[in-house]
């Protein structure tokens, strides 16, 4: 463990550098009059405000990542790991048809609400105020007829597509077959996720069972912000297409001469 730790202090710098970059991403968009405010995702500029949130929730995500791995919490990064994977999935998503979907993203909100609401109805733990419930209907029926349905979508899947389907869109199949699946092990109670990872050692320490794991997540976890960073620099328009490429080109370089080091190479799509 103490290895993977000192491997991980060398990624310290490429890790602040991309940070870094996401936080110019963000500061370019408010210099360009692009901030988030939910009253306003229903007017013009919606698109642009959903992949600032996109990049915002990211950020938070690799931080946590970085952090999270650095105090041996692996498995606990690996969920993050999971959640970065759907944003990253999810972006690309609605960029693929950003006329139809940025609608059906933002109009989901308050069926979402509502179908939760809906199952508080008998519950003695939660209770929601009368005027709450009747702004969040109101919200609900306006909503509905903006994207020309009637009734409730099953599911709380705002394309109406699973993950999975999500991700052969997008051309992330391997990435969700080899990552998000395993990611899903640590998120979710199971057997194999229980063992997966460590063992028992003959001192009653738990300790990595295969400990290339541990970089091999954070490996992945960057790939997964650059490509956030790259789409959302593209939606937004502030034009650090250049600096991106090269923090993707010391990225590649840096996960070469890690794998070699290590020798069991885990290799993304």
């Amino acid at each position: 463990m103490k290895d993977q730790l000192h491997e991980l202090e060398k990624w310290k710098d490429l890790a602040r550098q991309i940070l870094s970059l996401a936080q110019e991403v963000i500061d370019n968009s408010e210099k360009m009059g692009i901030e988030y405010d939910k009253d306003r995702l229903f007017e013009e500029g919606k698109y642009k405000l959903i992949a600032n949130t996109f990049l915002f929730s990211a950020r938070e995500d690799f931080k946590a990542v970085y952090l999270l791995l650095t105090n041996s919490l692996a498995s606990q990064a690996i969920m993050v790991v999971r959640h970065l994977f759907e944003l990253m999935v999810n972006l690309r998503y609605i960029s693929k048809c950003p006329d139809k979907r940025v609608k059906q993203y933002c109009g989901f909100d308050p069926i979402e609400r509502n179908k939760w609401l809906s199952n508080l109805e008998n519950n003695k733990l939660f209770r929601i105020n009368q005027d709450t419930k009747n702004l969040w209907q109101e919200w609900l029926k306006e909503s509905m007829k903006d994207l020309g349905i009637n009734k409730l979508p099953k599911g709380f899947e705002w394309s109406g597509s699973k993950i999975d389907k999500m991700s052969e869109e997008v051309g992330m199949s391997n990435q969700y077959l080899g990552v998000y699946k395993i990611c899903c092990l640590f998120t979710h109670p199971s057997p194999w996720g229980s063992s997966f990872f460590s063992k028992q050692a003959s001192d009653g320490a738990i300790e990595l069972n295969q400990p290339y794991h541990l970089l091999c997540f954070f490996w992945i976890a960057i790939g997964y912000f650059i490509d956030i960073i790259r789409k959302v620099d593209q939606i937004l328009g502030t034009g650090l297409d250049i600096s991106i490429n090269e923090i993707f080109a010391k990225y590649e370089v840096c996960l070469k001469e890690q794998q070699d080091n290590i020798k069991r190479p885990c290799r993304e799509d």
